[in-house]
């Protein structure tokens, strides 16, 4: 079984805290913004580590990309240093909770989490898992030489590879196939991890149910593809940019997540994109959140505009996903695609038509979510219209629209789990309802 080759993602791990702790500290401690409870309390031990570990991480895939990238990354991070220089240092409490007893809720669900990743055959057990486990097996000086060089057949070529950077350094760099299963394995640990540790207790509770009726969550939770993965940095970036309206010192894991996002797939970006808008447009204060979301597309345009200017330079390029419109004459075949992909029940149940409903009514209050949802599926549908001949044929052959829909739900069950927590607070006296730290002031 996979758990017995997932120590092999430990010095990574341990790598990635050690930078992020030091990046930490040279900021001022930035992360305890993040940090519901106190940073010593159970919840500061459950939390800091990944926090730290996602911030790490960053820099280090920064540096393996391009020293520009990762001069880059650390000049948004100084800028937002010197812009935040001042704001208090003591993160918001919780009222009437107890942080020890939420801080062992999180610990319960991140065992839960790696047990469910971990009991899985150590070898690929779906057929595109081959695909990216192919790439992790050059190891990263040898993948980052691959992908610029026109003639190496890589495939898809032109692909962004920070994804498969880190799925190689949590293998430590070691080509069998449990090893490489491993690393996969750690990066979906990682960025579901972060996810757990970012949301509030019952709706951690009521997202991870909203998520598991989903059947192909399930799927992607234990294989090596990176759709999921996406989908949770998303809401990452989401929750980040939340606490964000509140304490501006957050925004240096939304820059962590936005670079890591953006350069994992093609669809990273707009996705941060998405975000971005919606943070502004679900705002009473617009202009303030124009900076911050323009900081945040600078730590995504830090990975993808670096990666595509190395691509030219180097005269590689990418086919498979450059824009050519060739969808606009399949819009409709497109869009009954998407709508069948997203009734199909042995793929996700019910759960779409469920969020179609809850999404239409939490538009009318602007809710983050809900908007940001939108502007992912209105993107995300964009890229498949304005695709290329093949990106199109695919879509068609049922072979693309699932796994965009797998983005998407982090997200959309975040939704589902915010109207689950508010219909049950109805009930509950004022002083009893769970209060969202990171939720945003409008």
């Amino acid at each position: 079984m996979l758990l017995l080759s997932l120590h092999l993602a430990l010095p990574l791990f341990l790598a990635s805290i050690l930078v992020g702790a030091l990046a930490d500290r040279l900021l001022g401690g930035p992360l305890a913004s993040l940090v519901q409870g106190p940073p010593r309390g159970a919840s500061g031990l459950v939390t800091r580590p990944i926090l730290l570990a996602i911030v790490g991480l960053s820099l280090l895939l920064a540096g393996l990309l391009h020293p520009l990238a990762a001069l880059a990354l650390v000049a948004l991070h100084a800028m937002l240093r010197r812009w935040t220089r001042g704001e208090g240092a003591a993160p918001a409490p919780i009222p009437h909770a107890d942080h020890d007893v939420r801080g062992g809720s999180r610990l319960v669900t991140l065992g839960a989490a790696v047990l469910a990743i971990a009991l899985r055959p150590d070898t690929p057990i779906y057929w595109d898992e081959h695909v990216w486990l192919a790439k992790a097996r050059l190891g990263p000086l040898a993948l980052r030489a691959a992908a610029l060089d026109p003639d190496a057949p890589i495939i898809p070529r032109g692909y962004p590879i920070l994804g498969s950077l880190a799925e190689s350094l949590f293998a430590s760099l070691q080509t069998d196939l449990p090893a490489l299963t491993a690393g996969a394995a750690a990066l979906v640990g990682l960025a579901l991890s972060l996810v757990i540790v970012l949301l509030t207790p019952r709706g951690r509770l009521a997202w991870s149910v909203a998520m598991l009726t989903m059947p192909l969550v399930w799927v992607h939770l234990r294989s090596a593809q990176l759709d999921l993965v996406v989908g949770l940095l998303a809401l990452a970036l989401l929750r980040t940019l939340d606490r964000a309206r509140t304490d501006r010192r957050a925004l240096h894991a939304s820059l962590a997540i936005a670079f890591v996002l953006a350069g994992t797939k093609d669809e990273g970006l707009a996705h941060v994109l998405a975000l971005a808008a919606a943070h502004v447009l679900t705002s009473s204060e617009p202009r303030a959140r124009l900076a911050e979301a323009s900081l945040v597309l600078g730590g995504a345009l830090a990975s993808f505009a670096t990666f595509h200017v190395l691509l030219a330079l180097h005269g590689v390029s990418n086919d498979d996903h450059n824009l050519s419109l060739a969808g606009l004459t399949q819009l409709g075949a497109i869009v009954l695609e998407l709508a069948r992909a997203a009734t199909d029940v042995a793929s996700f149940g019910f759960a779409w038509p469920i969020v179609l409903g809850l999404g239409t009514l939490a538009l009318a209050r602007r809710d983050a979510s809900a908007v940001t949802l939108l502007l992912q599926a209105l993107l995300l549908g964009a890229g498949l219209v304005a695709g290329t001949e093949q990106l199109v044929a695919f879509t068609l052959d049922g072979t693309v629209a699932a796994r965009l829909l797998v983005q998407l739900a982090p997200i959309a069950c975040w939704l589902v789990a915010c109207a689950i927590v508010q219909s049950l607070d109805r009930g509950r006296p004022s002083d009893e309802r769970e209060i969202d730290v990171n939720a945003p002031r409008l």
